[in-house]
């Protein structure tokens, strides 16, 4: 990366604004379709962290060069995917209102997909989705079908995440896909999203068979990040299936690929079912972390754990939100985040939307996501019931 920053830094002397091949046919694809989805290929995040946010204060609020857009849409992805969710928002924020420079088509779409991914993690999923369809409308290129054919597959995941299985199922009727499709980098994404859906639908032998393809494809081209979330997918089909043996031993092969990179949104994101997988995973290498597993490793899970809130503290075994050891029954609610855990907490105290969000550094309207997000997830309507709900699934300390 040092080598590139060098090359940045020349190009700068001689064309500040960007040069006319900078924008040459932007608005069409030449080559690979995720070319510009820079983490697809770039395998050192912390090295890609360091180097972007370097360019993007240089560029600072003026977002006058052809890369600026697309390097924003690009460190929000790796603050994503490192759970630092309120940071995301606020770096693809700056690049997602229309500005005098409008983005090309390639980085719109890296803009509006983050954009919407991160807007559903903070519990907006009615925004999440409004992204996507204006994301169909801001579009203007010749290869038009193309960018919605990318549009249509992120929506599906989307709608598998909202729990609209409805709409990825007509998706995946109107698609024009099929697993036994021949698998190249081209179109690689609307692939993936192909076999998670299919993975959804129960059609199990179709998604193992396809993601496996697309798992020995990003291996012989060094994809680090396409690999570890088809492993993942993986994972977490067998384990619905109940070949927990097979899924562990797949979720051990995403935790040592995942680890040195600081992996957390692509793990979490799997939600429940992820969780499940952990905590067994945990359990079967606490006797043998010592002699058969780098203790790194169960380190690794113990944290995508206290993510996903199955840890309370550092001393207890994994255990389901409002179960304990000793006996208490679970309640059939989802995964609440450390965030919203901190927020329920200063809830607790008596705070104000307006003092936890000074207390805690974001926004008054992230706060706010936040606490729509925990009512939905307890089931419940009000500040005091939230409360209660959570005090007696003892989820405040």
């Amino acid at each position: 990366m040092n080598r590139i920053s060098e090359y940045f830094e020349l190009s700068e002397r001689v064309a500040p604004e960007g040069s006319f091949f900078e924008s040459l046919g932007d608005n069409k694809y030449y080559g690979y379709d995720e070319f510009d989805d820079h983490m697809s290929y770039i395998n050192e995040y912390h090295a890609a962290a360091a180097f972007m946010f370097k360019w993007i204060e240089h560029w600072g609020d003026q977002q006058v060069h052809p890369s600026a857009a697309i390097f924003h849409a690009s460190y929000s992805m790796v603050l994503y995917e490192w759970n630092r969710v309120e940071e995301a928002e606020v770096c693809i924020e700056r690049v997602l209102t229309p500005s005098a420079r409008q983005p090309n088509p390639r980085s719109l779409l890296q803009i509006y997909v983050n954009a919407s991914r991160i807007l559903q993690s903070l519990g907006n999923p009615t925004r999440a989705a409004e992204l996507l369809e204006q994301l169909k409308l801001r579009i203007e290129s010749p290869d038009y079908e193309r960018f919605v054919r990318k549009i249509e597959a992120e929506q599906a995941c989307l709608a598998l995440r909202q729990g609209n299985m409805h709409y990825a199922v007509e998706w995946l009727d109107r698609c024009g896909m099929a697993s036994t499709d021949e698998v190249s980098l081209n179109g690689a994404a609307e692939r993936m999203a192909l076999a998670r859906v299919l993975a959804a639908c129960g059609r199990t032998e179709e998604a193992m068979s396809l993601s496996e393809r697309l798992q020995q494809l990003f291996w012989r081209e060094d994809r680090l990040r396409d690999r570890i979330k088809m492993v993942i997918l993986q994972s977490v089909t067998l384990h619905r299936t109940g070949q927990m043996r097979e899924a562990i031993g797949l979720l051990e092969t995403a935790l040592r690929l995942a680890e040195p990179q600081g992996f957390i949104r692509s793990f979490v994101d799997e939600g429940q079912a992820m969780a499940e997988l952990l905590n067994a995973y945990w359990r079967a290498h606490q006797d043998r972390r010592s002699r058969e597993t780098p203790s790194v490793l169960v380190d690794y899970a113990n944290r995508l754990l206290r993510v996903l809130n199955s840890l309370p503290d550092e001393s207890e075994a994994p255990i389901k939100a409002g179960a304990r050891a000793r006996g208490l029954k679970a309640f059939p609610v989802e995964w609440l985040t450390n965030r919203e855990r901190e927020i329920v907490g200063l809830m607790a105290e008596g705070m104000s939307n307006k003092q936890i969000a000074l207390h805690l550094g974001i926004t008054e309207g992230t706060v706010k996501s936040h606490t729509n997000n925990i009512y939905g997830k307890l089931e419940v309507r009000t500040r005091v019931q939230a409360i209660k709900k959570a005090r007696e699934l003892l989820l405040l300390g």
